[in-house]
């Protein structure tokens, strides 16, 4: 029997803890106390219990009878001769290695499991069976599937090759990386029936220090039950001596919190079949052969029913938007969704949507995401703790960015560093999860860490703060400027004019292919730049930044993003009282209303535009918002007005010996006297806009005045030209990657291949075209592209496709208010009404058209209209209406000189003149239409014109035998 009087109250309560089979969370979980109060009654910073606590433990431990007098009395301080009790003995041999330092632990804020340093037994008489230490899973475990999956994978894998398998388990503060270990460890417990041991390392426990490996590896030794008079002294001979111990066993060990791999080396089984899962801030990319397994936010349905199961609340559940909020605005990261969840739990009284109410208003989220005295930001803090101040300097100055990604070039902006040295610095705060890397040398702050180095960065100098951000918006604006450089505007003549020297560290952008590549990842931080600058005083730089994005956002379909920049910009400019930089923000906007089919706002921009240009006597930016207005003009068939704002547009151009303004004037200006039949005055512009641009090694303008000469050359029968250029043009179009032009590029192949009678590919042109131009909204090139696809369909024979897709198209044209492409479209519709025989429908479409057609002077979309009509009329049996209908087509035709239209209104022509008994005359349209057919390569036509010839022959062979 053993005498007593020395029995602490610690140690009376770890042995009955022992003999209950039960962890110190589970013992606290069962006697509803803190886990802490246990863990500091069993080392004995505390020495007594109060007696409402002693009564709670002692239920949970089943004591009864004297045992639980006996208990109850050492829990109050009383000394005891009482002789021992069987518990007593059995544990008799057993004591606790004290990990660390003994500074009382705070427990782990882990919302979905809270485990406290645990206070290990040890054995010094050998332990039967195996050691089992893990913390308990938890019912509120949620999500992590996938994660679990691949390890629960790999861990059998490795079970069968017979190796120890190491597996790194990071993220960043609060992400529930001890909760994952320890739910996998519960999962994966089958597979190691030699034992489970959980050991705290205490990396980033506040108030205590990393436990040391040699302390370590004691703690696991006497777990194991290793006897302790047979522990040597010294790191290496423990290291040792727990390789030989664990040789032939398969064990798994849950190493916490580490702080680093040299903490972990030491720990590591030496011979197979065992397992060690190893959570950390940091990334221990120097401890071999592990796998790393990095913990991201939950996705917002598993952060959902997180917030859910922890707030355990009736009215609280999944469709509730208050609940999508709390966790969006807690950045679905599990620490901050446990903690407001309990506050929800333990506040009968709130309302989820009146937090939602609350966190929405306050300037410091943070400030809610509390329990107790545990934080978000004290767990941050514990990991910005561990930075050097260089370090620390640059993770509060990332908290000032605008946006969300930085990389180097920018980080050494703000912290007013080089390149060389900023890199170090990410890489380092990457490495303790501070930061992520979502694409290579690109990082990203989580919302709630921004938040945190935003607060950090408060406490600093003002003049610092300002500083950075000065520096960043100074540095965004000239990198951006010399991007634009390779993004060539549709009208030159506005770019911002800068002063001030280039600053050491760009990025180097020599390509446009570079340049397009800086632009798309710095696309939102750039938006971001500009509404930080336009409300902080720094009002200049939003406008530079909008004007030096508009070519990349115009080419690359970000129509939506552009405008709002350039309204952006036109405030900022105006509050500056800066005329200049308000017009071109002005001119710059009208091209993006002009493309999205605002015309008549258009026309307004561009109008406030050239007047402000014209106040400062600008002659640049009278000429790029001269140019721009005569494209909106086309688009609205003003045809006399574009071709005077265009001409006024090159005269000023070439007064100012700008070469790339005269060339997009000249390429504009053809594009509209082709609209207006006058193809040997189009012919020549664009063929001085083409020289022009190769000249000027412009290869954006280039591919554009490929495309507008291509187009010339199939109105005036050239399709082989027009091929080749169309394929040359879409060649640089997609090089440069300008989708606008590929889409225009594809539609006119479309157009080419039809008339050569390539029916499907004509139609496979149209539908890449279509796609195109719904994928960058541009709803004219979708009504375009969709009269293309309609006139192919046609082709084909199936005219009730071609009549819906006329149809749509004309819908978009009408909704754009684009005539010239409402004639297409109705002259098309007529058409495959026409072959449909719903002949009514076709006339409605050709009355609307030649009404627009006159109010347009719109001489070829006339000649396709009474072309379509005097087939209509041949169709219902009006002769002469139909002759006079169709000699109307051939005189526009052959004035417009559109050989193809030539061909196809003298075949039909001759088919009215055959079923009207005159063969003579019907041979000659036959054979005109032949010979055209035939120079212009016009397959359909020529094959319809040839058998016209056969039919006409043999009418004519009786009467040539009879004389």
């Amino acid at each position: 029997m053993a005498d007593q009087s020395s029995v602490t109250f610690a140690s009376l309560l770890r042995q009955h803890r022992l003999r209950a089979d039960l962890t110190q969370e589970e013992l606290a979980y069962a006697a509803s106390v803190s886990v802490r109060s246990i863990s500091d009654l069993e080392r004995g910073v505390n020495l007594t219990a109060r007696k409402e606590t002693t009564r709670l433990v002692a239920d949970a431990l089943g004591l009864t009878g004297a045992e639980r007098a006996h208990f109850e009395s050492v829990a109050r301080g009383a000394a005891s001769t009482a002789t021992a009790s069987p518990a007593a003995i059995s544990t008799a041999g057993t004591s606790t290695v004290t990990v660390g330092t003994t500074t009382p632990t705070t427990p782990s804020a882990d919302p979905v499991h809270a485990s406290a340093s645990i206070a290990l037994p040890v054995a010094t008489g050998g332990v039967a069976g195996a050691t089992r230490t893990l913390p308990r899973d938890v019912a509120s475990f949620t999500g992590r599937s996938t994660e679990l999956a691949q390890l629960l994978e790999a861990a059998a894998g490795a079970q069968d090759a017979g190796v120890v398998s190491i597996w790194s388990i990071g993220g960043m503060a609060g992400v529930g990386k001890t909760a994952f270990a320890v739910h996998a460890a519960h999962q994966l417990e089958p597979l190691f029936p030699d034992g489970q041991i959980f050991l705290p390392l205490h990396g980033h426990t506040p108030g205590q220090r990393p436990v040391d490996p040699a302390d370590a590896l004691a703690s696991l030794l006497l777990t194991a039950g290793v006897l302790a008079q047979l522990i040597p002294p010294g790191l290496e001979a423990r290291s040792r001596r727990w390789r030989d111990h664990l040789a032939g066993m398969r064990l798994l060990l849950v190493l916490d919190d580490a702080a680093g791999h040299e903490q972990i080396r030491p720990l590591l089984p030496g011979t197979e079949g065992s397992l060690v899962l190893v959570t950390s801030r940091g990334h221990l990319t120097a401890l071999e052969d592990a796998r790393y397994i990095s913990l991201d936010t939950l996705p917002a349905d598993e952060a959902e029913e997180l917030l859910i199961r922890l707030a355990g609340r009736p009215g609280i559940d999944q469709g509730d938007p208050s609940v999508a909020e709390i966790t969006r605005l807690c950045g679905y990261l599990p620490l901050a969704i446990g903690m407001l969840a309990r506050q929800l739990y333990h506040h009968p009284a709130w309302t989820s949507a009146r937090l939602v109410s609350d966190m929405a208003a306050t300037r410091d989220r943070l400030e809610f995401m509390h329990v107790e005295n545990l934080s978000v930001a004290a767990a941050f803090d514990l990991s910005y703790d561990d930075l050097t101040p260089d370090q620390r300097q640059l993770f509060r100055r990332l908290g000032l960015h605008p946006g969300t990604e930085v990389d180097a070039y920018a980080a050494a902006a703000l912290d007013d560093t080089d390149v060389m040295t900023a890199t170090r610095h990410l890489e380092a705060l990457y490495d303790q999860n501070l930061i992520t890397e979502p694409s290579q040398g690109r990082y990203r702050l989580h919302d709630l860490l921004r938040e945190h180095a935003r607060k950090l960065a408060a406490e600093d100098p003002t003049q610092e703060a300002d500083g950075a951000i000065s520096r960043l918006l100074d540095y965004y604006s000239r990198a951006a400027l010399a991007a634009s450089a390779h993004m060539a505007k549709k009208s030159p003549g506005n770019e911002p004019v800068v002063d001030w020297a280039g600053p050491a560290s760009t990025p180097v952008v020599a390509t446009r292919t570079e340049a397009v590549a800086w632009m798309e990842a710095e696309r939102l931080g750039l938006h971001a730049a500009v509404e930080y600058a336009s409300l902080s005083e720094r009002r200049r730089y939003a406008v530079v930044i909008a004007s030096a994005m508009h070519g990349f956002l115009r080419s690359f379909g970000y129509w939506d993003q552009a405008l709002i920049l350039h309204q952006i910009a036109l405030r900022a400019a105006r509050q500056d009282g800066d005329v200049l930089a308000e017009a071109a923000a002005l001119t710059d906007m009208a091209e993006i209303q002009q493309l999205s089919g605002d015309y008549p706002q258009a026309v307004d921009s561009l109008n406030q535009a050239l007047k402000l240009f014209r106040s400062q006597d600008n002659r640049p930016g009278q000429a790029s918002a001269l140019n721009e207005l005569g494209v909106v003009l086309l688009g609205l068939a003003d045809h006399p007005a574009a071709i005077a704002s265009h001409s006024e547009a090159l005269a000023l151009y070439r007064e100012l010996g700008n070469r790339a303004g005269e060339a997009s004037a000249l390429n504009e200006l053809g594009l509209v006297q082709r609209a207006t039949g006058d193809y040997r005055g189009a012919a020549v512009n664009h063929e001085l806009a083409l020289r022009l641009y190769r000249e000027l090694g412009n290869r954006f303008g280039e591919a554009s005045a490929l495309n507008r000469y291509a187009q010339m050359l199939r109105s005036t029968g050239d399709f082989a030209g027009a091929a080749a250029s169309h394929e040359e043009a879409l060649a640089i179009h997609r090089e440069t990657g300008n989708r606008i032009g590929e889409a225009t590029a594809l539609y006119g192949l479309g157009i080419v291949h039809q008339a050569t009678d390539h029916v499907r590919a004509a139609i496979e042109s149209q539908l890449q075209a279509l796609q195109l131009a719904r994928e960058l909204g541009y709803k004219f090139g979708q009504a375009t592209a969709l009269n293309g696809l309609a006139a192919a369909q046609f082709a084909a024979g199936d005219y009730e496709a071609a009549i819906a897709s006329y149809s749509e198209a004309l819908r978009l044209h009408r909704e754009l208010g684009y005539r010239l492409g409402q004639v297409t479209a109705l002259n098309g519709l007529a058409a495959a009404y026409l072959r449909a025989g719903e002949l009514e429908a076709a006339t409605a479409s050709l009355n609307e058209s030649l009404r627009l057609c006159e109010e347009t002077s719109h001489r070829p979309g006339e000649a396709d209209a009474r072309h379509v009509l005097g087939t209509l009329q041949l169709a219902e049996g009006d002769h002469d209406a139909a002759s006079a209908s169709l000699r109307r087509a051939l005189e526009l035709y052959t004035e417009l000189g559109v050989r193809n239209g030539e061909a196809e209104v003298l075949n039909t022509t001759g088919e009215l003149l055959l079923a009207s008994g005159q063969a003579a005359p019907a041979l000659a349209h036959f054979q005109r239409a032949l010979r055209i057919a035939s120079e212009i390569a016009l397959r359909a036509e020529q094959l319809r014109a040839q058998s016209g010839v056969e039919r006409c022959e043999q009418l004519r062979e009786p009467s040539v035998s009879a004389q």
